[in-house]
């Protein structure tokens, strides 16, 4: 299988087709929240994120079946953007946020289609249609409890990192035919409007 693990690369983030990603996470439990073993994690998830770079991952794509994701959104990468882009996103910086064990309930029915991509799918995005505002509950990575309320891009990715936790990814919400490339994506209308479905 030597051959397997070439074609993988030397990325530890785990790609579309490895079975683990199609797991449920478990819960890490209010007793492991302050555990090294859990610290050691967010830290290495971290490190592989900003590496990547993304603006979020979840455990499962180290291969931890644990209900752990962080997030970051930093001025860098909004300044990189089109203010067009920004604007269609709704996108605003995000501190390094760690979750463990929450959940995502969507608010109110207003919902977007914009273009996804994914750690574990490189290269490759989609149109997803999710809502636009949701409502967060759990725990931060000091283990305490959090709870608010997120719009925009940022709720977008909430939805994108939890559903990791539920083994779903985003391939199984997108429009089919809006599946891309990147590089085969030439204009501003490739990436913000999508396909008459």
């Amino acid at each position: 299988m030597r051959w397997l693990r070439k074609l993988r690369g030397k990325s530890d983030i785990l790609r579309i087709g490895n079975p683990i990603l199609r797991q449920p996470s478990a819960p890490v439990g209010i007793k492991q929240f302050g555990a090294n073993e859990t610290q050691r994690l967010i830290t290495r998830m971290i490190a592989a994120m900003r590496k990547a770079p993304g603006q979020g991952m979840s455990a499962v794509q180290l291969g931890e079946l644990k209900r752990v994701s962080v997030f970051e959104i930093t001025e860098a990468m909004i300044t990189e953007l089109d203010q067009t882009f920004i604007d269609a996103l709704k996108m605003n910086v995000v501190p390094l946020t760690t979750l463990i064990d929450y959940t995502v309930t969507p608010r109110g029915e207003p919902t977007s289609i914009l273009r996804e991509g994914c750690l574990s799918i490189p290269r490759l995005s989609a149109f997803v249609e999710r809502p636009l505002n949701v409502l967060v509950k759990g725990h931060d990575g000091d283990g305490n409890p959090v709870e608010f309320t997120a719009h925009g891009w940022f709720a977008r990715l909430l939805q994108h990192e939890h559903d990791h936790l539920e083994g779903i990814l985003y391939t199984d919400r997108m429009i089919p035919s809006s599946l891309a490339y990147a590089e085969e994506l030439s204009s501003k209308e490739d990436f913000l409007n999508p396909p008459m479905v």
